[in-house]
Parts: C-alpha cells; sequence; structure tokens
C-alpha cells in the first residue's frame, strides 16, 4: 500500500492499532524520513528505550545478522499490545551490496507478518524505484510513505509558520536567502531555524545579516561585503574585507566562488537590462534571488562598465586556473587578483 501524509497522520492513533504490521518511511528527505519514522514508532510505544515492548535495530544489526529481523518480528512483547520493532540506519549512503542484503532481509519479514507485531523502517535518501520500497507496496499488510524534498512554497510556509508563533516576520532578502540554503533536510532545515531563532533573540524581525550569521551553510558575510567593495572599485574595502576573511580562516577557493558568482549574476542582470527589462525586474529574475546588498548590487548593474565586467570575469577564470596550479599558494594568487580589480 501507499500512504499520503494525510492518511499517515490519521492512522498514528491508539497505540499503533490503527497501523499496519509493516510501515516504510522513505524519501529524498533523510531528516523528514527520520522525523517521521520516530513519530510513527512512539505512537506504537511512547517509550523506544523499553526492552520488552521495543527493539531498535540499526542498519548494521541486519547486516552482521540476516535473521535479526525476522526473530524480532516474532518476539513476544511483555508489556505492550503490540511489540515494536524500530529499524533506523539505512539509507542510500549504504552500498549496493548492504541495501541488497537488507532488502532481503525485509523479504523474509514481510512473508511473516502478524498482527502482534509493527515494523516501522527509515529509508533514506531513495526514491520509488528502491526495491524495498517497492515490496512493500505491493504488500497488502505494509504501506510505504514518502517524504518530498520540500519545494520552495513549502518550504516559505514552514519558515512563515515558525517565526510566526515566535511572534517575528521574515524580511524578504532573509527568506530568499533561507530558501537557497535550506529544504534539502528537514532534520537539518528545523534545527537550523532554531539555532536562528536563538539568535535573533527578542528582535521582531527576521534579518538577512541574522542568517548570513548563523546558517552553517551560509558563506561569510565578509565575502559579500567584498563583493561590494569590488563592484564599487573601493581599493580599501577591498583590502580590509580580505584581510578580515583570512582571519576568519575561510578558504581561498569559496572566496573566488562567490565572488565569480557575484560577477556573473551582474552580467546576467546586464543582459536583462539590454533586452528591455527594468533595473528592478532584471535583478528580480535573478534565481536564487538577491538577498544581501539589494541596493548596491542595483547600483553596480546600471553603472559598472560591461566591458570592464566581461574582462574582470574571463580574467577571474585565469586566476582561478593559476590558483590551482601549486606554483604559488592560492590564498596568494586571489588576493592580488582581487586587489587588481578592485582600480
Amino acid at each position: 500500500m501507499k500512504w499520503n501524509i494525510g492518511q499517515f497522520e490519521r492512522e498514528l492513533g491508539g497505540n499503533g492499532r490503527n497501523l499496519p504490521p509493516f510501515v516504510l518511511i522513505y524519501g529524498e528527505d533523510g531528516g523528514k524520513t527520520n522525523t517521521l519514522a520516530k513519530k510513527c514508532a512512539l505512537s506504537v510505544c511512547p517509550h523506544l528505550d523499553d526492552p520488552f515492548a521495543v527493539d531498535r535495530l540499526r542498519a548494521e544489526d541486519i547486516l552482521d545478522d540476516a535473521t535479526r529481523l525476522v526473530d524480532s518480528a516474532n518476539t513476544i512483547s511483555m508489556s505492550a499490545n503490540r511489540r515494536l520493532v524500530y529499524i533506523e540506519g539505512v539509507s542510500s549512503s549504504l552500498g549496493a551490496n548492504q541495501l541488497s542484503k537488507i532488502a532481503e532481509s525485509v523479504e523474509n519479514a514481510l512473508g511473516a507478518l502478524n498482527d502482534g507485531c509493527v515494523i516501522v523502517m527509515a529509508l533514506g535518501g531513495v526514491d520509488n524505484k528502491n526495491a524495498i520500497v517497492k515490496m512493500v507496496e505491493k504488500h497488502p499488510q505494509a504501506t510505504a510513505l514518502r517524504c518530498f524534498v520540500s519545494s520552495s512554497r513549502d518550504l516559505t510556509t514552514e519558515i512563515t509558520s515558525y517565526f510566526s508563533k515566535l511572534g517575528k516576520r521574515v524580511e524578504p532578502s532573509a527568506m530568499a536567502f533561507l530558501q537557497d540554503n535550506l529544504g534539502n533536510d528537514g532534520e537539518i532545515t528545523q534545527r537550523e531555524l532554531e539555532v536562528l531563532s536563538l539568535y535573533v533573540g527578542h528582535a521582531d524581525v527576521v534579518t538577512v545579516e541574522d542568517c548570513l550569521e548563523t546558517i552553517s551553510s551560509a558563506p561569510s558575510l565578509n565575502v559579500f561585503k567584498l563583493c561590494d567593495a569590488l563592484g564599487s572599485r573601493d581599493r580599501a574595502k577591498v583590502d580590509t574585507y580580505l584581510r578580515m576573511l583570512e582571519e576568519e580562516g575561510q578558504d581561498a577557493s569559496m572566496i573566488s566562488a562567490v565572488v565569480l558568482r557575484h560577477l556573473k549574476r551582474l552580467m546576467q542582470a546586464q543582459a536583462a537590462m539590454a533586452s528591455g527589462m527594468s533595473a528592478d525586474s532584471a535583478m528580480k529574475s535573478l534565481k536564487p534571488a538577491v538577498f544581501y546588498g539589494q541596493r548596491e548590487f542595483e547600483q553596480q548593474m546600471r553603472t559598472y562598465p560591461k566591458a570592464r565586467l566581461e574582462k574582470m570575469a574571463e580574467k577571474f577564470y585565469e586566476m582561478t586556473l593559476e590558483s590551482r596550479q601549486g606554483v604559488l599558494p592560492a590564498d596568494l594568487v586571489i588576493n592580488r587578483a582581487l586587489m587588481g580589480f578592485s582600480f
């Protein structure tokens, strides 16, 4: 059988009495998969550390003993109506041979299901073509729920709802940044939002600066300031931000990637304006959206000489290749080039 999230939520009540003997939670979003599998397991037994009612298995347990899953499913619970077998740690990160062995154990367990046990399994990083998923979906006493990676609309709703409950709003540039940097893993997204809310504290508005300071996947705020300084041809500021990034221990390749991206986006916006778009529409057409220094970006796309911008991008490619050859330290090559671009 297949379930959608609505069916899943409706069937969770009653200490697992409404659940079929085998529930598979799978999908590309590994974090959401783990979260919903745990929620399902807790609906069967609220105390997952109860050894008389629960058998928690990891992927390695099944790999070490091919009969472990069937044996666990056939063990009678001493303290609950239905025994819970909760399988964690199975994902696409395992090798094909390991996944094949686990699939064999699941197949054997599906052939020996009984009403006295509920098997809940989390399977992250896979789609509906996976062998285990196909077996479960075809079985009349088993069901599978797929967890998709959040769409931009879903992620916006999640972020807005999270901060609305805290009495805060998210400024548009911050929302654009969060959409670009979160959403691939629901568990990580939730954790990052929690850290962000702690950093914001009592403030009513979540800003892009807050996001840049807290989101673990975010580049340093100073690299964006460096881009603006380059676009303004402010040599003193370029030197200042390069020194600050060096003190932070930021990787030269990261700096080079963000600067090159900035140059390319300026060129894209200028091309859109040349085709007849207004400056505002040209900037809004960029994907992902410009989330930091919007006023500075618009000024640069309006005024920066097109020929110089193209030459900079060309030279930047050459500089990037030179930095990878190892003749000179990458930091020295990149810093020297960036200072040259700032004239």
